[in-house]
């Protein structure tokens, strides 16, 4: 039986369709103006498209997190999203000083981003994707988890089985040894608590009742990524939009990291990295003006929500000094663990690039994107110009 608020309310028409694809940006707005809560029989769910009614869904209990696992940055453990209140406060606090600079080694991210930036001197021509960013992240996460380039290698060959085999068996075997591993490795690297990354985040979870499990829901993504080539995505917006709009290079290369900083949040504003978030309510619940039944999900599409212009003035335009906070990566007990860690490395990139380079879209290509419930640039050809000393 169909409830009286699917009947009541305007359906979603045209979801992932040709014009959407070109533009899904409109096709958001379009929708939030007549309904910012409305069904969509394509997904079997209610679509949340304006900020106040997401915050709602993110914020109150009826909307339960037990449908994300279906949507996890990774198989591992649960997302930063799904965490008890408790525990992902516990990850926050505690990364916080670490990705603001006041314990993390930032060094080790500069002299990687800088190294790489320096390789390119040669060229003129670059696929930013290929050519900076993954070498970038393999770079990160062999440092950051102490492990060697053979051994990453052996890590993503068991996560391209556990995400990409068509045999249940094969993908119950190889996830399995995958945890095993890690969780040997996490084991040996607790004992030494040497110089790498992670040594630091265990000696701010010591007493937090923390194990090692629960670092893979940190873990698990980075290893993802690389195997899927989805890297550092915060990275490549904040370029695109750098070339988009010139004048944030400038910006850039006089305020250094402070302005990359900026750079790198309000591009996770402009093209979120996490684009939907689903719930499935647990009880009858009002949301806006509609009232939900039990056991319906729920998605909570922060690409509108992050360009609801009721909160954010202008929102198609990247303003380094927006004001406002966004919903990029979630609110309250469903925030995202990783925030911090991932504007600081943006921002190291993007201030080690922009001054050995001044960067502009290579006009023989147009950059590519996915297109999801958002657009995900996956593909950007550049022009480089070595700037003087």
């Amino acid at each position: 039986m169909i409830s009286p608020a699917r009947q009541s309310r305007p359906k979603v028409e045209g979801l992932f369709g040709k014009e959407f694809k070109k533009e899904p940006h409109k096709f958001w707005h379009d929708l939030r103006g007549v309904s910012p809560v409305a069904w969509c029989d394509e997904i079997n769910g209610w679509l949340v498209t304006s900020r106040a009614a997401a915050i709602e869904a993110l914020t109150k209990t009826e909307f339960s997190a037990d449908v994300y696992e279906k949507f996890r940055p990774s198989p591992l453990a649960p997302s930063s999203f799904e965490l008890p209140e408790a525990k992902n406060v516990i990850f926050r606090t505690s990364l916080r000083p670490l990705s603001e600079g006041r314990e993390l080694r930032t060094g080790l991210i500069t002299h990687i981003a800088g190294e790489l930036a320096a390789g390119l001197a040669s060229r003129t021509q670059i696929e930013f994707v290929r050519d900076y960013v993954q070498p970038l992240s393999r770079a990160l996460v062999r440092a950051w988890l102490g492990i060697s380039d053979d051994q990453l290698n052996h890590l993503c060959g068991l996560m391209h089985f556990v995400t990409h085999s068509g045999e249940q068996e094969v993908r119950d075997t190889a996830m399995k040894m995958l945890k095993s591993d890690l969780l040997l490795l996490l084991s040996k690297k607790r004992k030494t608590l040497d110089g790498w990354f992670f040594a630091q985040i265990f000696k701010t979870l010591g007493s937090a009742q923390c194990d090692d499990a629960d670092l893979l829901a940190f873990i698990g993504p980075m290893i993802l990524s690389v195997v899927e080539k989805s890297n550092n995505r915060l990275l490549t917006h904040c370029l695109l939009a750098s070339c988009l709009w010139p004048e944030i290079q400038t910006q850039i290369r006089r305020g250094g990291l402070t302005v990359a900083r900026r750079a790198a949040i309000e591009a996770s504003r402009w093209e979120p990295i996490t684009q939907i978030v689903p719930r499935r309510t647990t009880s009858a619940s009002a949301l806006g003006e509609v009232t939900i039944d039990t056991d319906e999900r729920v998605f909570i599409v922060l690409t509108a929500a992050c360009r609801d212009p009721s909160w954010h003035k202008n929102p198609d335009f990247f303003d380094l000094d927006r004001p406002e906070s966004s919903l990029a990566f979630g609110v309250g007990r469903h925030g995202c663990i990783g925030r911090d860690l991932a504007v600081e490395v943006a921002a190291i990139c993007l201030v080690c690039l922009l001054q050995e380079y001044s960067i502009e879209i290579d006009a023989s290509y147009a950059p590519e994107f996915v297109v999801q419930f958002g657009r995900s640039c996956m593909q950007l050809h550049l022009r480089l110009s070595k700037r003087a000393p």
